[in-house]
């Protein structure tokens, strides 16, 4: 996976913080994008917009049933040191 496209998805773009908070949970379960709206106190129409753009690049998936569960996909996960060195930029600046 390119670097480049981690830092634009999760540190350049508007909404990156969003998407990064999604990963990180991701990271602990499978979730829907019910659940996730709920865990983040964000619309059911917020989530699904930042997971399209998250599948469309392939770091996630979804389980493709009536009801989906989105999981990372193996690209994220070999990633996750890159990601994380990202989230510590991003959380930080977003707690000044």
């Amino acid at each position: 996976m390119n670097r480049k496209l981690l830092w634009w998805i999760f540190a350049v773009t508007r909404g990156g913080l969003v998407r990064a908070r999604i990963v990180r949970r991701l990271k602990e379960r499978p979730y829907t994008t019910s659940q996730l709206a709920r865990e983040l106190k964000l619309t059911y129409q917020d989530i699904r917009y930042h997971l399209k753009l998250l599948e469309e690049h392939g770091l996630i998936e979804s389980s493709n049933t009536s009801i989906s569960l989105y999981f990372l996909t193996d690209k994220m996960k070999e990633n996750w040191k890159e990601f994380m060195k990202i989230w510590e930029i991003i959380e930080g600046l977003e707690r000044k």
